[in-house]
């Protein structure tokens, strides 16, 4: 980025694990738990760190600028996170320990795509490697075009202006309206989001059988 924007990480690190089976940020994923990894790469291409974590935990990973409490959702708690955030800010990164094999270089990829398009936000993608079945009652309905459609992780950089705006358009005062996720906030909002490629190692882990994928994919992940 130039040198006169501010890049933040944003980790969002507040989840209960409730499909994992515990709070699955502080599993061990090599010598480092995967929101200590995701802390640690994030902040090798940005200017500060703040990292979100679930009520009634202490924080004892890498140092960081701010830890605050999240909320009762995923949107809840990029809002505390993102009430942390210096104002002067201008490019937010928001990292999941859910994905905590994206590499220094993806985060790098997606901060300069942004500023290349001048995006509002700016994810990675990956076409998807199988048929699109809608299924009721375990039978098929139908087959679904995969056209035009791709898969779409994190993690994810977002003109901090346009982010704060999407998740807070009526003020103060309005009410809080709880996206999936931060990208559906930016659509809805009518900003423009662009994509690079994802990188193949970029699992989500939501299981334990997941997690042990992430260890055998470890080494071949460059370090940060």
């Amino acid at each position: 980025m130039p040198p006169n924007q501010k890049v933040w990480a944003l980790i969002l690190a507040g989840g209960s694990g409730r499909r994992f089976g515990q709070p699955k940020q502080f599993a061990q994923l090599g010598d480092e738990r995967l929101v200590d990894r995701t802390v640690r790469v994030a902040s090798s291409v940005s200017d500060g760190v703040t990292v979100v974590i679930p009520e009634g935990f202490e924080w004892d990973g890498p140092a960081v600028d701010h830890v605050v409490v999240g909320g009762s959702s995923h949107m809840g708690s990029t809002r505390c996170g993102l009430a942390a955030v210096p104002s002067d800010v201008s490019t937010i990164i928001i990292g999941l320990p859910s994905h905590p094999l994206a590499s220094a270089a993806l985060y790098q990829k997606l901060l300069e795509r942004l500023r290349q398009q001048d995006a509002s936000a700016c994810a990675p993608a990956s076409a998807l490697p199988d048929a699109l079945k809608e299924v009721a009652d375990g039978s098929v309905i139908r087959t679904q075009s995969r056209t035009g459609l791709l898969a779409v992780p994190f993690p994810a950089v977002f003109n901090a202006a346009a982010l704060r705006k999407a998740l807070n358009p009526a003020g103060n005062e309005g009410p809080s309206i709880d996206y999936a996720e931060e990208l559906e906030a930016i659509e809805v909002a009518g900003g423009r989001v662009v994509v690079v490629e994802n990188e193949p190692t970029n699992i989500h882990i939501t299981t334990p059988e997941e997690l042990e994928i992430a260890r055998r994919l470890l080494p071949l992940v460059p370090d940060a």
